[in-house]
């Protein structure tokens, strides 16, 4: 009986998850454009809250402009990683050319050394 409880929770667990993985996989697949986004978002608050449509209409260019802001937030922060990547790589690339092998190596054993130190500072404790 405990076997029987344990595949049907099993074979549910599977569905849900495959069903979880495919529509995540179908909303990647399909690039919406801001404006149809903004539509999609306006329509859904519109039926949930019952909107008129200078209300609907007001929302939609609102979630509009979110949507955009957003996009271009996202653009900038790209970019911004992108040039960090870069002068980090210049930095590494410099120091190669300073220091020996050794230093270089005691140089990442020092950041290796520091970076689980304050990963272990910023872990949470749970109280029991």
């Amino acid at each position: 009986m405990k076997t029987t409880k344990l595949y049907m929770v099993l074979v549910y667990l599977l569905a849900f998850l495959a069903l979880s993985i495919s529509s995540f996989a179908q909303d990647k697949d399909t690039k919406k454009t801001p404006e149809e986004k903004a539509k999609i978002t306006s329509e859904k608050l519109k039926t949930s809250l019952n909107l008129t449509d200078e209300q609907t209409t007001k929302i939609y260019a609102l979630n509009l402009q979110r949507i955009k802001d957003n996009k271009e937030f996202r653009e900038i922060k790209e970019k911004q990683n992108s040039d960090m990547k870069k002068k980090r790589s210049e930095y590494k690339d410099s120091l190669k050319t300073i220091l020996t092998d050794d230093q270089m190596n005691a140089m990442k054993n020092m950041h290796k050394e520091k970076k689980s130190k304050k990963g272990h500072r910023h872990k949470r404790h749970h109280r029991v």
